[in-house]
């Protein structure tokens, strides 16, 4: 899929409170509209802090935080996700990158 993760760096470990994806900043939101529409507690999370009111004046140059922070969103993951659950947020992501409609399933 068109979708990339957030890389690993040196000895960082994963909070396991959400999953955070990219994808192409242009159809984040419909992704996102369809991965909430097949009943996925999808959200955004993070966004490029030259975004926030507190930073805007300060107009910073920063085009990959840019890039990452339109682009984002957030899959649920928690210690309870079954992998029945997992494989339900994996087909509706697929679904919503790929344009195809998913019927509601809940995760």
């Amino acid at each position: 899929l068109p979708i990339r993760v957030p890389a690993q760096v040196g000895h960082g470990r994963h909070a396991h409170h959400l999953f955070a994806i990219h994808v192409d900043p242009a159809q984040r939101d419909a992704i996102l509209s369809n991965i909430n529409a097949a009943g996925i507690g999808a959200t955004v999370n993070y966004r490029a802090l030259q975004t926030l009111s507190l930073f805007k004046e300060d107009q910073v140059d920063a085009p990959v935080a840019l890039e990452w922070g339109q682009g984002t969103l957030s899959l649920p993951l928690y210690p309870s996700l079954t992998q029945d659950a997992q494989d339900i947020v994996i087909a509706a992501v697929e679904s919503a990158v790929c344009g195809q409609k998913l019927r509601k399933r809940s995760a």
